[in-house]
């Protein structure tokens, strides 16, 4: 449990990373008026400083056996997720703020600023912001999600990542980008939305990817978008991958070109 107003520090020689294993729960409950921040230790803070936040559950996912590793050099013994109770608790996530986080592990990938892998539908998981990742702001792999009032601030990779068969709900949430943040890799868009990261590792006789978005403000806060896009500064906010789905109500997308991108798969 983490108190409201509580500030916790995120180290950089270490890659600080706070873990919540499988079966266990984080309740970082904050309040408007107190919220709950994860930073970098750096004087002059950088996007990628230190790790970010994990959390593993037990949710269902699409891959082979219904486990996953969250394989970032950390202990293997510790990073499963993936079961079958897609209705399990994970804690509480509110009025929380993840900010310079998405440490880039060398040989491996890139920590997100929030993840979640495997994460039931009892897990609460409002008013969340994530400023400066250095990977995805949100990775959502798996699990049954609902997410409100989720704010991505300026990430160098996506904003909301979504894969694994995840089944999320997520309302009222709000992406920035900036043109010269983005990285150069394919993918760095307000949302994709995947089925697998690995086709061979996926079971497809079960769930895929479904998102179900609804009052969505994605944006581009460049001062010249006609520019950024001749330079090739701007891509779609929205891509979605074969056996992926997503329903968008309500939303608003300005600022990139084009807004959505279907898969080339996609019948």
């Amino acid at each position: 449990t983490i108190e409201p107003g509580s500030l916790i520090i995120g180290d950089f020689e270490t890659k600080g990373t706070l873990v919540v294993t499988k079966g266990a729960q984080l309740v970082a409950d904050g309040l408007e008026t107190d919220p709950i921040v994860f930073t970098s230790n750096r004087s002059q803070k950088k996007a990628g400083d230190w790790g970010g936040v994990v959390i593993l559950g037990d949710a269902p996912i699409n891959k082979f056996g219904n486990v996953g590793s969250y394989n970032m050099d950390l202990d293997p013994t510790l990073t499963t997720y993936g079961g079958d109770n897609a209705a399990s608790n994970s804690g509480i996530l509110r009025f929380v703020r993840i900010e310079f986080a998405g440490k880039k592990v060398k040989g491996v990938d890139t920590f997100n600023g929030l993840t979640l892998a495997g994460v039931g539908s009892k897990t609460v998981l409002e008013n969340i912001m994530v400023s400066y990742a250095g990977g995805d702001s949100f990775g959502i792999m798996g699990g049954d999600i609902n997410a409100t009032k989720f704010v991505s601030y300026k990430s160098i990779n996506d904003d909301f990542k979504f894969t694994q068969g995840t089944q999320c709900k997520i309302y009222n949430s709000l992406a920035v980008r900036s043109s010269y943040l983005t990285s150069n890799k394919a993918g760095s868009r307000c949302m994709e939305v995947a089925s697998y990261d690995k086709k061979e590792e996926t079971d497809f006789t079960k769930k895929q990817t479904l998102v179900t978005a609804a009052n969505i403000t994605m944006l581009n806060d460049s001062d010249n978008i006609s520019a950024d896009i001749q330079s090739g500064l701007v891509k779609e906010a929205i891509y979605v991958g074969s056996n992926a789905a997503i329903e968008l109500k309500r939303s608003v997308i300005s600022g990139f070109n084009p807004a959505v991108v279907l898969d080339s798969k996609i019948e």
